[in-house]
């Protein structure tokens, strides 16, 4: 598996464990990003990578850092 891939599915697996935790649906994601329900879908199976305007969306709605949603060591 490449280094991206792995990534990719970290961001994923981290996306749906915020969204659980904050009681919210892949719909409500993509509303609050302005996101298609295929494309929340996308980042949690690991299928996208968000741009970087996303992703910081991302970590300041969850009140996290980027080493936390990404699993960056």
């Amino acid at each position: 598996m490449k280094k991206e891939e792995i990534l990719e599915l970290r961001l994923g697996n981290r996306l749906k464990e915020l969204r659980r935790e904050n009681d919210l649906w892949q719909k409500d994601i993509a509303d609050m990003f302005g996101l298609a329900h295929t494309t929340v879908v996308a980042l949690e199976e690991g299928k996208y990578i968000p741009s970087v305007k996303l992703a910081i969306a991302i970590c300041k709605v969850f009140d996290k850092k980027v080493e936390d949603v990404f699993y960056l060591e």
